[in-house]
């Protein structure tokens, strides 16, 4: 089924993913979110392994972004 290529991801990871996804620097991110900039970082990079190791690589937000967007995790007041 699709549901052993979607990602599994935790709440704070979406997060942090959508806002980042919808073009919102590292920075901005922490910042809205009250984290700092490496623990924003640290996120990203988690969700990147994640889809990595599902063979659906994401290198840029770009790419995030259509992860997202497939996964069904980006509704349509995310856009």
């Amino acid at each position: 089924s699709d549901q052993e290529f979607k990602a599994k991801l935790t709440e704070r990871e979406l997060e942090v993913l959508r806002l980042y996804a919808s073009g919102m620097t590292l920075k901005s991110v922490a910042y809205e979110l009250k984290l700092s900039k490496y623990t924003v970082k640290e996120h990203i990079d988690r969700v990147r392994d994640k889809y990595s190791n599902l063979g659906r690589p994401a290198p840029g937000k770009s790419e995030l972004l259509m992860r997202l967007l497939e996964d069904g995790y980006m509704g349509d007041d995310f856009i």
